[in-house]
């Protein structure tokens, strides 16, 4: 699973430094990039379950669903196991990315070529999800050269979220060494807060600009001279201190919550 995925060593990392984590997501839009962009380690976590209504086997691209086909046995499936009910979907699939983001008028077209090589070229013997979400973030990572190491996390996790957090936490970072600042997406907010975490770690929570668009990110780097800064700068963080512009601002890898 994840070829070519740059992974690395996790039990040291030198300090101050950010972590996030989410779900492999099937080319994901903005939001999640910003994660990405302001961490230093991004762990995509592959052995929760699976959400029908979440993002693993979907995405919107010039506001249009682009679904990949999963098995009906397979709704309660955690990520790490889930297959596509048609293999051939990925080329059919391609198609439409090709002709919204391959066309003349997108300027920087030209640094998806090994996004379109990979969905293209995907053999329909591989009906893995995962697989195909992990080596599409890692293609997008590059596009945008971001300078966050990815990292798959495969161990099953079948607690609440903030339970396979936790546990996540205290598997890659031991007490002993520089810890990092966990930067959470928005809608963690709704089941966690600063202090619900019991991996002593500071918990920073995203605020989304308005306006972001929900479709893919593939769009943006087509179109834009610099999509990176783009999506670095489209939130800020809410920390227990206040709100700050800067993921790391103030951020000390010793401090405790």
């Amino acid at each position: 699973m994840g070829e070519g995925v740059a992974l690395m060593e996790l039990d040291f990392f030198p300090g101050p430094f950010t972590v996030s984590v989410h779900q492999p997501n099937f080319m994901p839009w903005a939001g999640f990039w910003n994660k990405v962009a302001n961490s230093d380690v991004m762990v995509l976590m592959c052995g929760v379950q699976f959400d029908r209504g979440d993002y693993q086997h979907r995405v919107k691209l010039a506001g249009s669903w682009l679904t990949v086909p999963v098995k009906s046995t397979q709704h309660h499936a955690l990520i790490l196991d889930l297959e596509m009910a048609d293999g051939t979907a990925i080329p059919r699939i391609a198609k439409s990315v090709r002709q919204v983001v391959m066309s003349k008028k997108n300027k920087y077209r030209d640094r998806l070529d090994n996004l379109m090589v990979l969905l293209e070229s995907w053999s329909p013997h591989n009906r893995s999800i995962a697989d195909l979400n992990i080596r599409l973030i890692s293609e997008i990572n590059a596009a945008l050269d971001t300078g966050c190491a990815l990292h798959v996390d495969v161990e099953k996790r079948t607690g609440s979220k903030v339970e396979n957090l936790d546990a996540l936490l205290v598997d890659r970072w031991p007490l002993n060494c520089a810890r990092p600042a966990y930067l959470s997406g928005a809608a963690a907010a709704d089941y966690m807060d600063f202090d619900s975490l019991k991996f002593p770690i500071e918990t920073r929570f995203q605020l989304l600009s308005e306006g972001i668009s929900s479709d893919s990110v593939v769009q943006l780097i087509a179109q834009q001279e610099d999509p990176l800064e783009i999506i670095r700068w489209c939130a800020k963080w809410r920390t227990k201190d206040g709100v700050v512009d800067d993921a790391k601002a103030g951020f000390s890898p010793s401090a405790s919550r």
